[in-house]
């Protein structure tokens, strides 16, 4: 089947729609009284002709209405096919419409995620930047000048438990 585009099938659907004005408009012609008279002497032709013309307009006329028929509702068919056809391409196009935009959404989503991935990344390297630079606790002088204190304190305690040992054994 061959495709056509959206204006195309428009063109088409418009030159069907120019085609059923044109078959619709066209008329036959009315019984013409003068057949019912003699060419040559224009005297009124005998009964049995005058009904022989008539049959044979009255025969004419319903063909022609019949072709005409036939004519609009071939006509109708190729424009209702037609008509089938831009509502398939119509939706064809407003679903590719709706995938683009969601392909944009998708593509702003994705982009946020490598900005945040990054924004990450960045903030993990700044961590271990900090990290390495920061040095261990237990190498600082207030490190050395706590562990210094405690071990005074412990003296000191020793030697008040010591001192408490002596005076409660003397008692």
């Amino acid at each position: 089947k061959e495709q056509y585009t959206l204006d195309q099938l428009n063109k088409e659907l418009d030159s069907v729609s120019v085609e059923w004005k044109t078959i619709n408009s066209e008329v036959f012609p009315t019984f013409d009284e003068h057949q019912l008279t003699c060419e040559s002497c224009g005297q009124e032709l005998q009964p049995d002709k005058i009904k022989e013309h008539k049959a044979n307009y009255k025969a004419k006329l319903e063909a022609f209405n019949i072709k005409k028929a036939q004519q609009l509702e071939a006509n109708n068919a190729k424009g209702s096919e037609l008509f089938k056809n831009v509502e398939q391409q119509q939706e064809i196009v407003t679903d590719l419409m709706n995938r683009a935009e969601d392909n944009k959404v998708l593509e702003n989503l994705l982009n946020k995620a490598f900005e945040e991935k990054t924004k990450v990344s960045d903030v993990t390297k700044t961590i271990e930047e900090l990290q390495a630079a920061t040095p261990d606790f237990e190498t600082t002088k207030d490190y050395e000048k706590l562990v210094s204190e405690k071990e005074a304190i412990t003296v000191e305690l020793k030697k008040l438990q010591e001192s408490a040992d002596i005076k409660m054994a003397e008692q």
